[in-house]
């Protein structure tokens, strides 16, 4: 395939601090473009070049008249969706239905939310390809943001002074990450309500600690008021994000089971793996190719095995590096996003 400007990639927005525009856009297309694919972030002065545009995420009025535009002219469209957006507004989810109906073929984050798209266009059908999130190796902040970066690393120097001062230091550290709340389904912190009687009821026999790695401390604050075990707020940075992350050595991921969450990519288990913390998470369908490497819907059991014995969270995240080698690493995501525009444009 020769030619500057063949393929563009629309994101919702070109914010790299966002998960889906940076996991599911920006780092597959830079290993695209250094292996030589004719691929860049869209344009518009290039738009009479393109034959293939992927909108990823992407659907606002504007988005879905730049769709009709190149739909006119011949260039193949290809619409890639990695949440349940069938539950928002009904004029969001209009709009949504009508660039699934431009596009010549959908792509999607989950077996389970190709499902949800392939029942809410019926009448539609197009070819359907599932691409998984890829795990991410490295995170770093805007060289710039100088005043963030100090922050970020001042509030890092003190979760670990929490950690590893005398009162904590033998404890089990666990950690929670992520959005607070999703504003278009039941998801986030509140979450963590459902381990508040284990939590508390093992750590009245073994030390444990509670980090949350989020968004909102005001949140943080309102969920949990009260709670009887040592926690910690860190406000998510992309400064120092893995860092904080590899301080730990147990993610807790509970999920309450809906039409928003059952769809979800298996980004945090994955990641937690690849990062070196043992996991303990209500399982969904997307989870479950990590099941021999992570406690799924057995809390009380995973979490005191980890506890007797530490040197099983080793054995877990080896057991996963394989996995997230062979079937999420980035090259291996990029080489099926190739494979699939090859494949749209060959027909």
């Amino acid at each position: 395939m020769t030619g500057r400007h063949k393929i563009a990639w629309k994101p919702q927005n070109y914010e790299a601090r966002v998960a889906s525009v940076r996991i599911r856009c920006l780092k597959p297309m830079k290993v695209l473009r250094r292996q030589g694919l004719p691929i860049e972030l869209y344009r518009e002065r290039h738009e009479k070049d393109y034959r293939l545009i992927i909108f990823s995420k992407a659907y606002h009025a504007r988005d879905v008249d730049l769709a009709r535009r190149l739909k006119s002219r011949g260039t193949k469209i290809v619409f890639d969706l990695c949440d349940n957006h069938f539950l928002l507004a009904s004029e969001r989810v209009e709009r949504l239905k009508t660039m699934l109906g431009l596009a010549d073929h959908w792509v999607v984050s989950s077996r389970a939310l190709a499902d949800v798209v392939r029942q809410e266009m019926a009448g539609e059908a197009r070819p359907i390809t599932v691409i998984e999130d890829a795990v991410e190796t490295d995170l770093s902040g805007p060289v710039l943001d100088l005043w963030g970066r100090a922050r970020a690393q001042r509030q890092l120097h003190q979760l670990k002074r929490f950690l590893n001062g005398p009162a904590n230091r033998q404890a089990l550290h666990l950690v929670w990450f992520g959005n607070h709340k999703a504003s278009y389904g039941d998801s986030g912190l509140a979450h963590m309500q459902k381990l508040r009687p284990l939590l508390e009821r093992l750590h009245s026999r073994y030390p444990l600690t509670l980090t949350i790695i989020s968004n909102s401390r005001e949140v943080f604050e309102n969920v949990f008021r009260d709670w009887q075990l040592p926690l910690f707020y860190l406000d998510w940075s992309a400064h120092t994000f893995f860092d904080a992350m590899r301080s730990h050595q147990v993610t807790v991921i509970p999920i309450e089971v809906n039409a928003f969450t059952r769809v979800k990519t298996n980004n945090r288990i994955a990641l937690s793996l690849s990062l070196g913390l043992g996991v303990v998470a209500d399982g969904i369908d997307s989870y479950r190719v990590f099941s021999d490497c992570a406690f799924l819907d057995d809390w009380e059991r995973g979490l005191s095995a980890y506890l007797e014995d530490p040197r099983l969270i080793r054995q877990h995240t080896d057991c996963a590096t394989g996995l997230i080698q062979a079937q999420f690493s980035i090259p291996v995501i990029a080489k099926r996003w190739q494979g699939l525009i090859e494949g749209v444009l060959t027909g």
